[in-house]
This record gives C-alpha cells, sequence and structure tokens, in this order.
C-alpha cells in the first residue's frame, strides 16, 4: 500500500521554493533602470561632447573681446605719454577660468602671451631723416636737429592667446601708435594712428622688455622714459622729411591710416627690409613745410633703458638788457636725445669762452633740477654785449651740442631800462587779411604785441623772415598811399601812444628789415608803445612769391625781430614767430543777432539780417561785398529808387547808392567803398549796439528778379552759399555766412 504523502501530478511542485524561483513578476523595473541608465549615459556624453565645449568656446571669444579692450586701454596708456604723461597700469587678463561644472569636465585653463618683440633690438629703428632746424628754433636745437638722420630702437607689444577651442581668434599687436587684430589671412585696425596730424609730428618708441605667459591677470605698467610738453620745430627747404618705422602692417594698410592726410607725399613698406615678420614703413613728408615734432620714449617690463643727454640750450635771458649792477637770471635746460629735460646733468661756465668771471655769477656750476633746467644768477658788470658760455661736459673735446651763449647787454646806470625783465610779448593772435590789391587772395599778415616792461618802449627796426622760400617780397602795390594806413603801406603800426609807417619803392625784398622812422619814401617818427601792458599792432601788406604772385599767408610761419629802445638810451630785442590764422576774420565782435540755424528775413530779392557789436569799442564800416554766386551768376544789387545797401540803427547809419553813380553793385564778391559809392561810412557803438544790414533788390543782368530762397545763419565758410563781407576802418573784415534751407 501507498501512502499518500508521496502522490504528485506531473509536472507541477508543491515546494515554496520552486514557486519563487519561476515567479517573473520584477523584470520590467530591472529593466527600465538599465534603460534609464543607458539614457542618462548617452545624455551626459552629448552634453561633455557637445555642449560644455560650445560653453567653453563662447566664453574663450568673450574673453578675446576683452583682452582687446584691456589692450586698447594698453595702448591709450602709451600715446597719452607725449605731452607730459607720467604713465599708469593697466590690468590685462591674460588667460580666462572655465565656470566649474557639478558632473561635467573642463579642460585645462586656456593661457595668453603678453610680449615685446624688438623693442630691444638695435636694427629695428624709428628714423627721422632730413629733418633740419626751423628758423624759429634756438641755434643749440640746430646742432642736433640738422639734416642727418636720427634713429630711436623701438618695436611692438604683442598679445597672442592660446586657447583650447577658439580657433580663429588674432593675435592683438600693438605698434607706431596703432592697435589691430592680426588673423590669417588679414589685419583688422582697432584704432587709428597719432603719428601724423597735419603738421603735428607725434612720435614714440616702445623700450623694455616683456614676455609671459599665464591663465590669470597680470598689471602692465606703461612708464614713461621720457617726455615732457616740450616741442621742436623741423623742417627742410631741398628735401622731403623721411619717416622710417619697423611694422608689421602692409602698405594698404597704412595707406589707410596715413595716405590722405595733408603733407603726406609718400606711403611704402619695403616688406623686405628686415626680418620677413617686419617691414620698413616709409612716409615722405611734404618740403618746406615747417613741423612740430614732439617725441617720447614709453617702456613696458624690465631693462626700460634711462635716456641719454643730448644737448643744452637756452630757457630765458638770452638777448636780454641789464643795468650794470643788477642781476639777470639765466636759465639753461639740459634735454635728452627725444628732446625732453634731462634732471641731474652738471652745467658750469665755460671761463675761456666768456666775458664774464666765476665772480659774476651766484654759482659756477649746478646740476639740473627735476625740469631739466638750471638757472644761474649774473651779476651785470663792465660795459656792452657779454658772451656768457654754459658747458654740459668736462670733456676738452665738447661738440656744439653740449654748450649754449647768452648774449647779455650790460648798461650803464641811468641809461637803460630801470626794470631789466620783460619783453614785448606776441599776442598770438596774428591772421591773413586780403589787402585793397588786385588780388582776392588774404597775403597781409596782422598781429599785435605786449609791452611787458615798466616803462615806454620805442620800436625802431623790424626783420620780416618767412620760412617758406616761396615768399620772397613785401609790397604794398597801392598807389594812393596817403593817408598811411593798414594796407596802404608795406608797413603801418599802431601804437598806443604813436604810430609809425613806411612805404617803399617796389617794396623790399625777405627776409629783409626796415628802419621804422628813414626807410622808404613814406615814414615818420618810431613808433611808441606804453608800460606795462600797452598795445602795440603791426600790418605787413602784401606778401609775394615768384613771378609776382599774391601769397595766401593763412598757416604761412613768418619769424619777426622787434628791436627796440628804452626812455634812458638802453636797448633790446625779442623775436618770435608768427602763424596767421585763416580767411581774414578779425577778432572784433562783430556778431549775426541769432544762432546758426536761425533764418533771415530774403523776401526772395532781398537780404535783411541784424548784427550787434559784442566787444568794447567803437568801430566804423566802410566796405562791403556779397558773394552769392553758389546760388546763381551774373546777379547785381539795383534799387532804382534807393540805396541798394544799408546799415540803419548804429550809431552813425551808413548806406551805399549804385543807383547815384549810374551803375549796379556786383554780387560776386567785389569790394565797394560807401563814400566812393555816394553813401557814407556806419559807426556801431559797443556794447551789443544792434544794427540790421539790408541789401535790395537782387537781379539778374536782364532786370529779371533774382530768388536767393530761404536762407540761414551758419558759421562755415564751406557751407555758405551768401558772404556778406564787412571791411573796417582799421582793415580788418568782419565775415557773415548763409546757407540756403
Amino acid at each position: 500500500m501507498v501512502s499518500s504523502r508521496y502522490i504528485y501530478h506531473s509536472g507541477y511542485s508543491s515546494s515554496p521554493y520552486m514557486r519563487l524561483r519561476d515567479d517573473r513578476r520584477g523584470q520590467a523595473i530591472q529593466i527600465g533602470a538599465v534603460l534609464l541608465f543607458g539614457i542618462l549615459i548617452i545624455s551626459f556624453s552629448t552634453y561633455q561632447a557637445f555642449v560644455v565645449p560650445n560653453q567653453n568656446e563662447e566664453i574663450e571669444f568673450n574673453h578675446n573681446q576683452r583682452v582687446q579692450g584691456q589692450m586698447q586701454e594698453v595702448r591709450n596708456a602709451i600715446v597719452s605719454i607725449p605731452g607730459g604723461g607720467t604713465g599708469r597700469s593697466v590690468s590685462v587678463d591674460l588667460g580666462v577660468r572655465y565656470p566649474s561644472r557639478l558632473a561635467a569636465l573642463n579642460p585645462g585653463p586656456p593661457s595668453g602671451t603678453i610680449r615685446t618683440e624688438r623693442t630691444t633690438n638695435g636694427s629695428y629703428n624709428l628714423s627721422i631723416q632730413n629733418a633740419d632746424t626751423s628758423p624759429s628754433e634756438s641755434d643749440e636745437v640746430g646742432d642736433v636737429w640738422n639734416g642727418t638722420a636720427r634713429n630711436f630702437t623701438t618695436g611692438s607689444l604683442v598679445y597672442a592667446p592660446d586657447y583650447n577651442l577658439y580657433s580663429e581668434a588674432p593675435t592683438t599687436v600693438y605698434e607706431n601708435s596703432v592697435l589691430y587684430n592680426e588673423f590669417r589671412d588679414n589685419t583688422n585696425n582697432i584704432t587709428g594712428q597719432q603719428l601724423i596730424d597735419g603738421k603735428r609730428l607725434t612720435l614714440v618708441t616702445l623700450n623694455g622688455s616683456l614676455g609671459t605667459s599665464r591663465s590669470d591677470r597680470i598689471s602692465l605698467d606703461v612708464q614713461s622714459a621720457s617726455s615732457s610738453t616740450t616741442s621742436v620745430s623741423v623742417w627742410n627747404r631741398s628735401e622731403n622729411i623721411r619717416l622710417e618705422l619697423p611694422t608689421r602692417l602692409s602698405t594698404d594698410d597704412w595707406q589707410g591710416l596715413v595716405g590722405d592726410k595733408e603733407h603726406v607725399t609718400n606711403v611704402d613698406v619695403d616688406e623686405n627690409a628686415l626680418d620677413g615678420e617686419y617691414g620698413l614703413l616709409q612716409i615722405e613728408l611734404e618740403r618746406d613745410v615747417n613741423y612740430t615734432l614732439r617725441m617720447a620714449r614709453v617702456g613696458v617690463g624690465g631693462g626700460v633703458r634711462e635716456p641719454e643727454f643730448r644737448y643744452v640750450t637756452d630757457v630765458e635771458g638770452n638777448g636780454s638788457s641789464v643795468t650794470q649792477g643788477n642781476t639777470q637770471k639765466l636759465v639753461v635746460e639740459a634735454r635728452d636725445e627725444y628732446n625732453n629735460p634731462l634732471s641731474d646733468v652738471p652745467v658750469r661756465l665755460n671761463k675761456t669762452a666768456s666775458d664774464i668771471t666765476s665772480n659774476d655769477l651766484d654759482q659756477s656750476t649746478k646740476t639740473t633740477g627735476t625740469d631739466g633746467r638750471a638757472t644761474f644768477l649774473y651779476t651785470a658788470s663792465g660795459n656792452g654785449w657779454k658772451d656768457i658760455v654754459f658747458n654740459a661736459s668736462d670733456d676738452a673735446t665738447e661738440m656744439d651740442r653740449e654748450k649754449v651763449t647768452f648774449k647779455v647787454n650790460v648798461e650803464q646806470p641811468g641809461t637803460g631800462s630801470t626794470s631789466p625783465s620783460g619783453e614785448l610779448r606776441y599776442n598770438e593772435d596774428a591772421e591773413a587779411y586780403d589787402g585793397p590789391d588786385y588780388y582776392s587772395a588774404p597775403g597781409g599778415v596782422n598781429f599785435s604785441i605786449t609791452n611787458d616792461y615798466g616803462q615806454d618802449v620805442t620800436v625802431t627796426d623790424i626783420n620780416i623772415a618767412p620760412q617758406s622760400n616761396n615768399i620772397d617780397t613785401l609790397t604794398d602795390v597801392y598807389g594812393d598811399n596817403e593817408p598811411p594806413g593798414p594796407g596802404r603801406n608795406e608797413l603801418y603800426v599802431d601804437g598806443d601812444v604813436s604810430n609809425g609807417y613806411n612805404d617803399i619803392n617796389d617794396g623790399i625784398t625777405l627776409p629783409g628789415s626796415i628802419d621804422i622812422d628813414s626807410d622808404g619814401f613814406l615814414n615818420n617818427a618810431n613808433p611808441v608803445v606804453s608800460s606795462d601792458g600797452g598795445q602795440m599792432k603791426f600790418y605787413l601788406y602784401e606778401f609775394y612769391g615768384f613771378g609776382s604772385t599774391n601769397v595766401d599767408m593763412s598757416d604761412e610761419p613768418v619769424d619777426i625781430t622787434l628791436s627796440y629802445t628804452f626812455p634812458g638810451g638802453g636797448t633790446g630785442a625779442d623775436t618770435f614767430t608768427v602763424t596767421p590764422g585763416a580767411d581774414g576774420v578779425s577778432n572784433q565782435a562783430l556778431q549775426p543777432v541769432g544762432s546758426v540755424g536761425d533764418e533771415v528775413d530774403t523776401a526772395g530779392d532781398q537780404l535783411i539780417f541784424d548784427i550787434e557789436n559784442t566787444g568794447d569799442s567803437l568801430v566804423t564800416v566802410e566796405e562791403f561785398s556779397i558773394d552769392v554766386t553758389d546760388i546763381a551768376t551774373n546777379v547785381q544789387i539795383n534799387d532804382k529808387k534807393g540805396e541798394e545797401f544799408e546799415i540803419q540803427g548804429s550809431t552813425t547809419p551808413g548806406s551805399a547808392n549804385a543807383e547815384g553813380n549810374g551803375k549796379s553793385f556786383a554780387a560776386d564778391g567785389t569790394s565797394y567803398d560807401l563814400e566812393d559809392e555816394g553813401g557814407t561810412y556806419a559807426e556801431i557803438g559797443p556794447d551789443d549796439d544792434s544794427v540790421t544790414i539790408d541789401f535790395r533788390y537782387f537781379e539778374y543782368d536782364k532786370n529779371s528778379p533774382a530768388d536767393l530762397g530761404s536762407l540761414e545763419i551758419t558759421d562755415s565758410a564751406a557751407d555758405a552759399d551768401v558772404t556778406v563781407t564787412l571791411v573796417l576802418s582799421n582793415g580788418d573784415k568782419q565775415r557773415f555766412f548763409f546757407k540756403q534751407t
């Protein structure tokens, strides 16, 4: 008998262990977990492979933009040194760090390199060739600037990034006042240049040694190795001044930077002149132009070379007169090769070459201070002109540039100035004017001086020396020389005590001198200017070039020397350079009533506008002209019933009547004298006296009305369609400009 304990059905087990092993209800959860983990792995890989690099590349790009701005600050710090800048520190982020990430990985932080290039290599020079001293400079400056080539070592400052991802990042370069980006195939300027601005040359050399690579920020120190407000004047009559500078830029790049500048005649880069990476920039400047040259040396990094002594020059005391027993200051300035003051230079009296002894000075040897100057006090002894020579070298074979000579006139007591300190000071107000000659160019020059002496001064002679060799004659070519006045004579001097003038047959050859109380067929006594601020005005009419061509004297420098005497018999002389302003507009304060853009009354064929005298003295209007040729030609002014030109409301009204002379006034700039044209001169009072100017009526030569349209006030001659000129009794011209709306 079989026990029921062992009875079972095939394929089925009643064991509990067997039931658990065959249960499949958890497999879906396991598979889901595996799939989710796989998705996370793929997503992270995608983030690490694509998102992180894209974000980091953007970070690198933004960093490059930022560091370009910082390099522009470095450039600005460098170019601000000329004129006395002291330099400053600029922070530059050479590299960049990526933001921290929770799970993803960043590459190592990229670095950047900033370095100087060629700044200590004597083969890479800024060279100035054919630069002679302007006649306005001292002889000592001429001992250095004599046309021979002057060379100054210079180079570049380069920032090169080493990014992990931003592969198109440029190299940023500073050279010769320009900051630019250098790509594989081209360059892109970030700034312009400051080498040449009209007649002003600003040359800055880069010195020192710097080379560092890192991923964080550095503080870059821009140091002034040589700078000041000093400038010198250079020119060359026969050859072009030539600048040569090492450059990584091309001819086309530099053509775009300086090719259109006034007085630049040629621009070229010789790409084979140096090492292939650097070429030689060559800029030629127009000859017979007086250039103002300012130089500086800027240092970055270490090893910045101290400037070397170059020459000494006089600052104060040369040409002075001093009464016997009185004291005169003699100021010597030592300068380096950049024409900037240099301290700690010993200066001593040259006893052999001088007409005085060391006993006549407070000290015979002094050392220049921080301003580059040494001041000696000379106690006058003896009589007559003395040569006082100072040296900046103890070498017996010293060069001319290392010594300076002061000429001092020692006068007997009671015969010279009781106040030896002073000058006839040029007021920096020269203007070019068109006198009453046959030409329209402003060929006359007016300027004034102030008497800083404590007593009246009598001017006896004037020497006139244009700096351009194309100007060779001063002649007024004016038929009626009486009464004498500005523009009627070669020289007219308006002194506040007494006047002087000279009319000379055929004028004078320039450079030349005029003895005021004797030269010419028409003259009188020497003019006198009062003491302590008295004013004297000079009128020179007019300047001509070869072939009897009237010269436009705008921006033409003229060296003037005035010789004079004091009441007791002492003498003095002052030399200065006048550079006339353009357009013949005087400093008289006649102004239009209204602002630029305000409309004036034309009524089509009439022009009416108001002006006021904002000055403190009465002015007299003697001539007028009007030019409307930019609107229409062959236009005339003709009022058949009255005056064509009137100044109404003034202290003394003025007018001109063309019909009274049986003609019309041309509206093409022809000048008319009010009294000669049947009218009267107008006087306009001071202190905002307001008057009305009236021109009527404009017509064509066939008696058909001319319509000027609507006009508004402008202050620009270049924008003007209508120009009105008033000529004052002293020869000054006042111009008023209008343009069509």
